[in-house]
């Protein structure tokens, strides 16, 4: 899954607030690494209940 600068525009534009297109290709940049970070978790998470439930 990955963030795209619409969707961040569009997140933004609902929360009215604003920003310039620099900014939002920045929060785009940093929302995606969040998503990574936290895929990273979710395998480490299932990788250790796994290895719990199956040994």
């Amino acid at each position: 899954m990955s963030i795209s600068v619409d969707d961040v525009r569009y997140v933004a534009k609902l929360s009215m607030l604003e920003f310039e297109e620099d900014e939002l290709i920045q929060f785009t940049k940093e929302f995606n690494k969040i998503i990574e970070y936290v895929d990273q978790l979710m395998t480490l998470t299932s990788r250790i209940l796994n290895h719990c439930i199956i040994p």
